[in-house]
């Protein structure tokens, strides 16, 4: 199952905030100045409104380009397939594939010393399919927690 970890996106969002910041800056004195110049004559306020809108829109353009080439570069590079993982990351990522592994994979426990088996002796094997099954539509799908 892929789950997202909301604190990743939370450091991801908190690096894009000063990017933010400046576009709404900048769309902050785009209306200002189309307030102001609701005085001026027809062609006149129709120039400096465009004129806004084109500051804002092109604040818009940089904003993005600038969050896609600064903390989004990576994700970006890795989701596309040019990007690579070091050999500290990829380290990493198994040894917790490998604890997650031997943490999941026990199947019976011998806690009470009842192993081995007697002969003619039955064994019941309960895990999350029995008391929950799932009757058809086990299709693929991706869940998201914490979003």
């Amino acid at each position: 199952m892929l789950q997202i970890n909301i604190d990743d996106v939370l450091k991801i969002v908190k690096l894009c905030v000063p990017y933010l910041i400046g576009f709404a800056v900048v769309l902050a004195a785009a209306v200002v100045v189309m307030v102001v110049c609701r005085k001026r004559k027809g062609s006149t306020r129709y120039l400096i409104r465009k004129n806004s809108l084109m500051a804002m829109l092109l604040a818009l353009v940089v904003v993005v380009n600038l969050i896609c080439w600064g903390p989004m570069s990576n994700l970006i590079s890795l989701a596309t397939g040019s990007g690579t993982i070091s050999q500290e990351t990829s380290d990493e990522a198994t040894a917790l594939c490998t604890e997650i592994a031997r943490e999941g994979i026990v199947l019976l426990k011998n806690d009470a010393d009842l192993l081995p088996l007697k002969n003619n002796s039955n064994l019941n094997v309960f895990g999350w399919a029995s008391t929950n099954p799932c009757y058809g539509g086990t299709g693929s799908r991706i869940f998201v927690k914490g979003i």
